[in-house]
């Protein structure tokens, strides 16, 4: 997670050979936005991960925690909850793969890579607090060592 990082880089009175420039004289704007629409899929990729580890360990969690004898997973409230969440992953999933699919094509992804970074990069274990405190508290404490990290949450914004 920590593998994104950012950094100024200034170049004054730099001259370069036509052979060494990347791309058409005032055309350096327009690759920028290229790069960026390339890391939005990145972060969407990211936030993905930590999402299916954040269900993964809800449903875990559901399958072993008993109540009145039975599995947690075993009542429906629970099961629409898990539901919900896997719904989410699943369209997450479908966006970035979309963008990332139109990005190897050569084609722009500018829109495609917003949508995927804005619907996975809202906070993975999000879902799981809007669901339900208690399996969320238990797949939070299984993922936070990966949560230490703050990229999903600068990239969110």
């Amino acid at each position: 997670m920590r593998a994104s990082e950012t950094a100024e880089m200034l170049f004054q009175d730099c001259r370069i050979s036509d052979s060494q420039r990347l791309g058409a004289v005032g055309d350096g704007f327009i690759q920028s936005l290229k790069v960026l629409d390339g890391g939005r899929i990145s972060i969407a990729a990211l936030s993905l991960g930590i999402a299916l580890g954040a269900y993964d360990a809800a449903l875990a969690y559901a399958k072993e925690r008993e109540q009145f004898g039975q599995p947690i997973a075993n009542f429906q409230g629970i099961s629409f909850k898990l539901a919900d969440m896997a719904t989410d992953i699943e369209a997450a999933k479908l966006l970035t793969y979309q963008a990332a699919d139109l990005k190897d094509a050569g084609k722009s992804v500018t829109k495609e890579s917003a949508m995927a970074k804005l619907f996975a990069s809202k906070p993975p274990y999000g879902s799981l607090m809007k669901q339900s405190r208690f399996l969320a508290v238990m797949a939070i404490r299984k993922i936070s060592r990966l949560r230490n990290s703050t990229a999903t949450r600068n990239y969110a914004r």
